[in-house]
C-alpha cells in the first residue's frame, strides 16, 4: 500500500471515528453539546485536510484493492452521518413538540388566572 493511501487511509478512519462519537453522545440521556460542538470541529478539520490530501494525491493509481478498502470506508462515513442527520431530526421534532405543549399549557394557564371564566380546555384532555 502506498504512503499516500495510508495517509488517506487513516485520514478517513479519524473522521468515521470522530463521527461515531458525536452520534453515540447524541444518542446520551443527556448529550453534552459542548462535547459535540468541539468534535465536529475536530472532524471538519479532519475533513479539510483529507480533501486537500485527497486532491493532491495521484488517486488514479490506486489498486483495485485499494479503492475497494476506501469505498468501504467512505461507506461507512455516509452511514454514519445519515445516522448522526436522523438522530439531530428527532431530537429536533421532540424539542417542537415540547415547545408547542409548553405553549399550549402557557395559554391555558394565563386564561385560567386572567379571565372571568377561564379556559379548561388543555387541563381536560
Amino acid at each position: 500500500m502506498l504512503t499516500f493511501m495510508k495517509t488517506l487511509m487513516k485520514q478517513i478512519s479519524i473522521i468515521n471515528s470522530l463521527s461515531d462519537n458525536i452520534l453515540t453522545e447524541l444518542n446520551k440521556e443527556t448529550p453534552s453539546f459542548g462535547y459535540i460542538q468541539e468534535t465536529m470541529s475536530k472532524r471538519q478539520d479532519h475533513i479539510d485536510e483529507f480533501g486537500i490530501d485527497l486532491q493532491n494525491e495521484p488517486v488514479h493509481e490506486f489498486s483495485d484493492e485499494e479503492k475497494e478498502l476506501f469505498n468501504h470506508f467512505f461507506d461507512e462515513f455516509i452511514v454514519i452521518n445519515q445516522k448522526i442527520k436522523d438522530v439531530i431530526s428527532d431530537v429536533l421534532e421532540n424539542h417542537k413538540d415540547q415547545l408547542f405543549s409548553a405553549q399550549k399549557q402557557r395559554k391555558a394557564e394565563d386564561g385560567y388566572h386572567f379571565l372571568a371564566k377561564p379556559e379548561i380546555s388543555y387541563y381536560t384532555k
